[in-house]
C-alpha cells in the first residue's frame, strides 16, 4: 500500500482512470463524509455502475476491496465542509480557522506523498549541478519564480524563464552537469516535449514537481516528487497545489542549505546585510 490517503492517491491518479471511473472517483471525492458508510450496493445504484467496476476502481488504488477503501476514508477524518462553509451558521473567526485547517491538512497529505530519498536524492543532484534551469508555464510559472529566488540564495546558477525560444538556448548551452526542474499541474508536456527530448539526449537530469502519479511529465522524469491539491467550494486546485509546491521546494532548499553548513550561512548573513543596507537609506 502507498502511505498517501485515499483521496490524494484519487487525485494523483485520477488522469489516468477511465471515463467509469472518473465518474466514481467524482462521487467519492465529493461525498467522503458519506462513503465511509454507504455499502457497496447502494453506491453502484447511485452511480448506475456494476459492484465490479467498483471493486475494480478500488483494486486500481492498491485496496483489496471496497472495505478497506472504506476504512482508509474514515481515517482521513475529513471537515464537515457543509457546515464549514454555511454563511448562516458560522462566525468569521470559524470560518478563517475552517480555512487554515484545510490549508494545514494540504501540507499534510503533500507531506505524506513525499518520499524522503527522492527528496535527497534531488538535494544532491541540485547541489552539485553547475547550472540549473526552471521550466513552469502557465500558473505553475509563479512557482519558478519562487523556486528561482530561493535556490539563487544557496549562490547556484539558476535560470527560469516563460518564453520559448530563450528555454531553447538555455537547454541548448547546458552540459551533462546541468539539471532541469519542471514545475507542471497537470502533468503534460505539451510544447516542452522537443526541450525536453534535447535534455534527455544531452543526460541532462529533470526533477519533476507534479500532482499525477502517472503522467507524461512522470514517464521521462529522473526523480518525481508528488504534490496535493484539495478543492473546496472557496478555494480552487491550483491554489491549494501552489502550498503544496512552495512547501516542497522549502524541503528542497532546507537540505541543499544543511549541506552547505556554514558556508550558506555567511551567504544569508551576507544578503541579510546588503538588504538592511538598501532599506536603511
Amino acid at each position: 500500500m502507498h502511505n498517501n490517503t485515499c483521496s490524494a492517491r484519487i487525485r494523483s491518479l485520477y488522469n489516468t482512470f477511465s471515463k467509469k471511473e472518473k465518474t466514481i472517483a467524482d462521487y467519492i471525492l465529493k461525498n467522503l463524509e458519506n462513503i465511509t458508510s454507504m455499502p457497496i450496493s447502494q453506491l453502484a445504484e447511485e452511480l448506475q455502475v456494476g459492484k465490479a467496476s467498483i471493486l475494480r476502481f478500488c483494486n486500481k488504488l492498491d485496496f483489496n476491496g471496497y472495505k478497506e477503501l472504506k476504512i482508509s476514508l474514515a481515517r482521513e477524518n475529513p471537515v464537515e465542509k457543509s457546515l464549514i462553509y454555511s454563511n448562516s451558521s458560522n462566525s468569521l473567526e470559524n470560518l478563517l480557522d475552517a480555512v487554515t485547517a484545510e490549508n494545514i491538512a494540504t501540507l499534510q497529505v503533500s507531506r505524506q506523498k513525499v518520499i524522503p530519498q527522492d527528496l535527497t536524492k534531488a538535494a544532491d543532484i541540485l547541489t552539485h549541478t553547475d547550472k540549473l534551469l526552471i521550466l513552469a508555464n502557465g500558473f505553475s510559472a509563479l512557482l519558478g519564480e519562487i523556486a528561482k529566488y530561493k535556490i539563487m540564495k544557496l549562490g547556484l546558477n539558476c535560470e527560469t524563464c516563460s518564453d520559448y525560444q530563450f528555454q531553447c538556448f538555455s537547454i541548448a548551452n547546458m552540459t551533462a552537469k546541468g539539471v532541469i526542474i519542471l514545475i507542471d499541474l497537470s502533468g503534460k508536456l505539451g510544447e516542452l516535449k522537443p526541450l525536453i527530448d534535447l535534455a534527455k539526449s544531452k543526460n541532462i537530469k529533470i526533477i519533476a514537481i507534479v500532482n499525477y502519479e502517472i503522467s507524461e511529465i512522470t514517464e521521462i522524469a529522473d526523480i518525481v516528487i508528488l504534490t496535493e491539491a484539495t478543492e473546496s467550494p472557496l478555494k480552487d486546485g491550483e491554489l491549494t497545489t501552489m502550498l503544496s509546491q512552495i512547501n516542497i521546494i522549502d524541503m528542497l532548499y532546507t537540505l541543499m542549505a544543511q549541506k552547505q553548513n556554514e558556508s550558506q550561512l555567511k551567504r544569508i548573513e551576507l544578503f541579510e546585510d546588503l538588504i538592511i543596507n538598501q532599506n536603511s537609506k
